[in-house]
């Protein structure tokens, strides 16, 4: 019986973050598509635009707005490209189930 309330609660705390990664692995590679035909300076700017602005509603000092906007351009860019490589992967695996 404790063993079953031990493994629920693990399952309980676990799910969550599981479930977020998910969601940001289905994000980066939604991303990375949009990228494709957006445009990837465009789609990278609106990135770090967007991130840049929850840090400040957040309560980042605004004087470091130069060099945020440039390492928030810099995490967007590694965005797509994981988003890229997890978009390979994903047609790989598809043809190599169905061929």
């Amino acid at each position: 019986m404790v063993l079953a309330i031990v493994v629920y609660r693990a399952i309980k705390a676990i799910v969550p973050w599981v479930i977020r990664a998910i969601a940001g692995i289905f994000w980066s590679m939604m991303v990375a598509a949009s990228s494709i035909f957006v445009g990837i300076p465009p789609s990278l700017d609106r990135i770090a635009t967007t991130w840049q602005t929850r840090a400040f509603i957040a309560g980042f000092p605004t004087e470091f707005d130069r060099p945020l906007y440039y390492t928030l351009y810099v995490f967007a860019a590694i965005t797509v490209i994981f988003g890229w490589i997890l978009l390979a992967y994903l047609t790989m695996g598809l043809l190599h189930l169905i061929l």
